[in-house]
């Protein structure tokens, strides 16, 4: 039973092998001391002990570093580059969820390890983790919402692009790297910037059926290459959506099939998320 508990040890703790590897350790050490009180019981149910208390040390760990948040930045990802093209392959149902919580903050990932892979409901979960039910219920939520969008995502015949341009765009596609979308089959994210001419636009965009400009500052050299975009991927065919702050909507609802105005740079990867669900 050790290697399954070892595998959802190292999702909940994002791919970190020797947190995994400590957590389980512990974990079993903890269900050897309390052996005498538990022989009776089955083995399934000493499984789910050790799981849960492995999970448990996962988040213990994070919550001494003062990490068990819901920060959407993960640490060790490489800085985008203007024009970089990150393309997300489809995958199975089972690689496609383990890639998401991998991914997701550390918070949402315990809580979605113990109630995907092990099946225990929001009180049990609650009751391992120590988190007030209505946190467990508002994370499960998410990750159903998550959920859902990547089973529209996985019968979408065609290329999603989710460009980022200008410095609020590609900040904007650091947090939608760890939000779910970076794992949906189809999507692609583009990182725009100075050195981003046509010839490059066209490229990147060419075959793609929706392409998403997210940007923030309407700064001259941000305003062009968004519009450029724009109106590239509409002379491709393909359906447009803008995500910008007010000061950007004007120019993108002027020259994409839709736009949607965030409140400020920071809600940026959260409209888009939002705008997604419903062209997907």
């Amino acid at each position: 039973m050790a290697p399954r508990t070892l595998a959802t040890a190292r999702v909940a703790a994002g791919g970190d092998e020797e947190l995994a590897v400590a957590s389980t350790d512990e974990a079993y050490e903890a269900l050897r001391r309390l052996w005498d009180e538990r022989r009776e019981r089955s083995l399934p149910a000493n499984y789910r002990s050790a799981t849960g208390l492995a999970v448990r040390a996962v988040a213990d760990a994070y919550r001494r570093e003062n990490r068990y948040g819901r920060s959407r930045r993960r640490d060790g990802l490489p800085a985008w580059e203007p024009g970089q093209l990150a393309v997300l392959h489809r995958q199975s149902a089972q690689r496609l969820l383990r890639a998401t919580l991998r991914d997701l903050p550390p918070v949402t990932r315990t809580v979605g390890a113990l109630h995907f892979l092990e099946d225990l409901t929001a009180n049990e979960i609650a009751g391992t983790l120590d988190l007030p039910v209505d946190v467990v219920a508002a994370e499960l939520e998410r990750l159903e919402n998550i959920r859902k969008l990547q089973e529209r995502a996985q019968r979408l015949p065609e290329r999603v692009v989710i460009a980022g341009i200008g410095a609020d765009g590609l900040r904007a596609l650091e947090e939608l790297r760890v939000s779910g979308l970076a794992n949906l089959p189809h999507v692609e994210f583009v990182a725009g910037g100075a050195q981003w001419e046509a010839d490059n636009v066209r490229e990147f965009l060419d075959g793609a059926g929706i392409v998403t400009i997210v940007t923030g500052k309407a700064d001259g050299n941000s305003a062009h290459i968004a519009l450029m975009t724009a109106w590239t991927a509409r002379q491709l065919g393909a359906k447009t959506v803008g995500i910008g702050t007010p000061e950007a909507f004007a120019g993108l609802n002027g020259a994409c099939d839709a736009a949607f105005a965030a409140p400020d740079a920071d809600g940026l990867a959260a409209v888009v998320e939002g705008a997604l669900q419903r062209f997907l």
